[in-house]
């Protein structure tokens, strides 16, 4: 992480319990401030959800950047996306092209665990696979805090105040860390 970068996500150190309460308390001071110009946020899901469940649970934010993998030990990625399914589609289709490389590359070098991994990764991702975990949004505090309360989603928190997307390192929780 670059030294002037901001961590919007777990810190070292810090318990997952300590955590998700700590991004609770900023989100809820961030909505009762008055001005309320719109905040980056990590939003962390409390499963593994398709592009279409996860976007249909973020369609009134700004989605700036999405993370996936598939469950339970696939590679962590992430994608910055503009139009939120295209994108993701895309990105799963380079990491399944990827996958597909390091399958062949480890049958060729007789490795038949990691090519069975990475072929079983490949088509996972070839699929509409539930393989997103969190996202990067774009939106005003009572915004996040509405959907924070939905129960939909495992974590809302939101980057301090003035803190622009290129500035922070955004971390979300995996469904796993408990």
């Amino acid at each position: 992480m670059p030294a002037d970068a901001v961590l919007v996500g777990p810190p070292p150190q810090e318990t997952v319990e300590g955590y998700l309460k700590a991004a609770r308390m900023r989100l809820t001071a961030s909505a009762q401030a008055s001005e309320q110009p719109d905040t980056y946020a990590i939003v962390a899901f409390p499963g593994y959800r398709t592009p279409e469940q996860a976007f249909g649970l973020l369609q009134d934010l700004r989605t700036v950047r999405v993370f996936f993998r598939v469950p339970p030990d696939g590679t962590a990625l992430s994608a910055d996306v503009r139009d939120p399914l295209a994108d993701v589609r895309t990105a799963f289709a380079r990491a399944a092209d990827v996958a597909a490389a390091r399958a062949a590359a480890a049958g060729a070098a007789g490795d038949a665990g990691a090519r069975a991994l990475a072929a079983d990764e490949a088509a996972a991702l070839g699929d509409s696979c539930a393989c997103l975990y969190g996202a990067v949004v774009v939106a005003a505090a009572r915004q996040l805090l509405t959907l924070a309360d939905t129960g939909s989603v495992r974590l809302v928190d939101v980057a301090p105040p003035g803190v622009s997307g290129p500035s922070a390192v955004f971390v979300p929780l995996r469904p796993e860390q408990r």
